[in-house]
Order: structure tokens, then C-alpha cells, then sequence
């Protein structure tokens, strides 16, 4: 289990990602040293939004999200540079999603360096496998937490992702 994990950290910290226009592609798996695992990939795409703190109003978001397996996994970079979002490290976050048909849920995720996970029954990767529309995601860090106060805002487009990832899974 100890390298399973830090295989995901090694993906997720050394992959490249295309540009938001390129939709959901192939990332390169790359091990601890950052080399490429031969014929291993992953799902992944970038979106933009906007975050809000006690410093900023509607500044700049990059979001990166990244299929391995059927977990996703979400890093938050504020001011749409390398900045990375702080998040309550080692505890639950509980963003909220809007379908297209104006149907909200509220979901479960886990915080593991820096990254959110998808941990409530794979609720957000089956929305990914189901909806054919953008769907809007708010999560505000600051419920419950005293020393965190950013709220996350963004959409993401499932459009192609099934047809990614299913692909991806036949290798």
C-alpha cells in the first residue's frame, strides 16, 4: 500500500497536462524519479475558475483533475499560477455540485498533500461517467474549519471523459 501511494503522489506531482482546450486526455504515468512507466496512463484535464479568502474575491483558479484508476483527484492552484490552494490537510472537505438540470448534491472528500480525493462512493467519477453536460462545483474549505477560508468555484465538462477513460482501461 505504501508504494501504491506513493506511485499516485509520483503521478500526480511529475505529470504534464495539456492545455484546458485539449478537453480529457492521456497523462503520462512517471514513477518517483520522474520517468515514464511504459504504456501506463492516466485520465486527466484542466478547468478554470475562481476562488475567494480574506485577501482576494473572485481571483484566478486552475484546477487540475486527474483520473488514476476510478479516484479522482483534484489540485487547486490559486491566482492561476503554481501557487497551490491550501486545504485542511488529513481531513474531510464537503464541496457541493449543481447538475445541468439544477439538481444539487453534497459530496465527501479526503485532503492528502494538497490534493482532494474523491472518497464518497466515487460520487463525483460517476457524474463524470453519467452527465453529458457541465455540472458546477463550489467548496468552501471554511466550513468547519478554523484557519482555512478559501471557497473554490468551477465547472467541469464530462464531455469525452467515458470514452477516455474507457479506452484507458483496455490497455
Amino acid at each position: 500500500m505504501k508504494n501504491y501511494t506513493f506511485l499516485i503522489l509520483a503521478i500526480l506531482l511529475f505529470s504534464c497536462t495539456k492545455n484546458e482546450s485539449d478537453g480529457w486526455h492521456k497523462i503520462q504515468v512517471v514513477d518517483q524519479f520522474g520517468d515514464p512507466v511504459k504504456d501506463e496512463y492516466n485520465i486527466g484535464t484542466e478547468v478554470t475558475g475562481t476562488f475567494s479568502n480574506s485577501s482576494v474575491k473572485d481571483g484566478n483558479l486552475i484546477v487540475k483533475i486527474q483520473s488514476v484508476d476510478s479516484c479522482l483527484f483534484i489540485l487547486f492552484h490559486e491566482y492561476g499560477n503554481k501557487s497551490i490552494g491550501l486545504l485542511p490537510e488529513g481531513e474531510r472537505v464537503f464541496p457541493k455540485i449543481k447538475t445541468a438540470d439544477n439538481k444539487t448534491s453534497q459530496i465527501g472528500c479526503f485532503v492528502f498533500n494538497g490534493y482532494m480525493g474523491d472518497d464518497d462512493k466515487k460520487k463525483l467519477f460517476n457524474l463524470l461517467m453519467t452527465e453529458s453536460k457541465p455540472f458546477k462545483i463550489v467548496l468552501d474549505v471554511g466550513l468547519g474549519h478554523d484557519h482555512f477560508n478559501s471557497v473554490y468555484v468551477f465547472a467541469i465538462d464530462p464531455t469525452g471523459f467515458k470514452e477516455a477513460f474507457l479506452e484507458n482501461q483496455k490497455k
